[in-house]
């Protein structure tokens, strides 16, 4: 499995050798005349919601430097602006043809497998094209992921279809699907996310335990090919909640499933530390490049402690912060920044407001049924059916912890990045209406023989 990753790694950057960067160039510089892509790096959407594109000039512009061994294109060299930090700046320099503006530069503690997808979408399509059937492809799996919350929901509740949909819409609406159309790769990213708990879904369902680990290895590979870096963070949460509660909720086979979900986790963690292990043993045996020291320099600096570059758009909201240790100013930004969507006034557009009031309606609906129903006493979880509930909960805050102890771990990095981070906290959001509406709906036994 890891062979067959490893060799598509090696066919993705060959094909720099035959990709034709002149053609490349006249697609862009179409779309530049067309407003699509631009100089600034950190121009607002036009629904106003955050969106920071230099991650998609990045891609853009990667392996576009041909006069390179095959060893130093695994560095990935980009046109960066030679007066800033600016590859949206870079990028329309070498599509205008100045050379004098921008320097070929190496991101090397990057692969950028989504780089190669997205160039050769741009590339066949055209830019506008490219993005439209990203977004297509996402539209098809967040339907899939109704498909199966449905499914799941069908067997506890009568209103399945409308409760899904809220579970999808809450997921789309806080990650900012109606940004995304400004970045590829983070669209490309989400994609990614949905197609992992998707998959994991299905495998886990039917499979046996050798496909389930097998799955994990090519999971895990696969996913350091085509968006690696890219949210990674999101993959263990997004199995919990998306896959493995789904499975719980409609078999009733708590235990038996989550042993399958853990399996498959850890051989995912796995198959993607071996593949990304050996996208530097193999950059160290094709170039001269310290690559080591690029991978202790970059590991120590996403694990200090040492927040201190938070983004504007939510720095201004931690006033106050300063003195709390590293570790916990980190989570705080990441909750920040979900919960600045709602009232930070470069956020507060119609659609905006009216898609978070709906989404509050509905969440109070389910806590008034949910408070209307009889207390549960200690003896109520005596039931068999009472401590599976119980267990589909602990499920969803372990998807929760999974995501903090990431945040406390790799705090320069939440930190810095907490405006693209926190989306992983909306995983276990989105599907708390699902933990409701199950706990709602099963009938628990109490010590006196009613129900809820």
């Amino acid at each position: 499995m890891h062979i067959l990753v490893l060799f598509s790694i090696l066919f993705l950057y060959s094909s720099q050798n035959f990709f034709p960067a002149e053609l490349y160039r006249s697609k862009l510089q179409a779309a530049y005349t067309h407003g699509l892509i631009g100089t600034n790096a950190i121009e607002r959407a036009p629904t106003g919601w955050g969106s920071d594109k230099a991650t998609e000039c990045l891609s853009l512009g990667m392996g576009l430097k041909k006069d390179l061994y095959f060893g130093d294109r695994l560095l990935n060299y980009y046109p960066a602006s030679i007066t800033t930090y600016n590859p949206c700046e870079g990028l329309i320099n070498w599509v205008q043809g100045n050379p004098g503006q921008y320097e070929f530069q190496s991101y090397a503690r990057y692969w950028h497998g989504h780089s190669e997808i997205i160039r050769w979408l741009v590339l066949i399509f055209g830019l506008p094209i490219a993005r439209a059937l990203l977004w297509f492809t996402m539209f098809a799996m967040l339907f899939a992921l109704w498909s199966v919350m449905k499914k799941a929901l069908s067997t506890v509740s009568r209103k399945a279809n409308v409760i899904s949909f809220i579970i999808v819409s809450v997921y789309a609406f806080f990650t900012g699907l109606s940004d995304l159309h400004s970045s590829m790769t983070h669209l490309l990213s989400e994609i990614s996310i949905l197609g992992i708990a998707l998959f994991a879904y299905k495998v886990l369902r039917i499979g046996s335990s050798t496909s389930i680990i097998m799955s994990g290895y090519g999971l895990g590979g696969a996913y350091v090919c085509t968006s690696y870096m890219l949210n990674p963070q999101s993959i263990p949460t997004a199995i919990l909640v998306w896959a493995t509660i789904p499975i719980m909720v409609k078999t009733r086979d708590a235990i038996n499933i989550l042993k399958k979900s853990i399996q498959l986790i850890i051989s995912l963690v796995i198959g993607y530390v071996l593949v990304w292990t050996s996208k530097w043993i193999m950059i160290s045996m094709l170039t001269p490049y310290d690559i080591w020291l690029e991978v202790k320099k970059q590991a120590i600096h996403r694990s200090s402690h040492s927040a201190d570059s938070l983004s504007e758009g939510v720095a201004r909201h931690f006033i106050g912060f300063d003195e709390y240790p590293p570790f916990l100013r980190a989570i705080i930004a990441n909750i920040g920044a979900l919960v600045s969507k709602i009232y930070d006034p470069r956020y507060s557009t119609m659609l905006a407001l009216g898609i978070y009031l709906l989404a509050l309606l509905l969440a109070t609906v389910l806590l008034v049924r949910l408070w209307k129903q009889k207390s549960i006493t200690l003896e109520t979880f005596q039931t068999l059916e009472a401590r599976f509930t119980l267990s589909v909960l602990l499920v969803w805050l372990l998807s929760i912890f999974s995501v903090l102890i990431w945040y406390a771990f790799l705090t320069q990095h939440s930190f810095d990045h907490a405006t693209y981070t926190y989306r992983s906290l909306v995983i276990p959001l989105s599907v708390l209406p699902l933990i409701l509406t199950a706990a709602v709906n099963t009938r628990l036994s109490t010590t006196k023989g009613k129900s809820l």
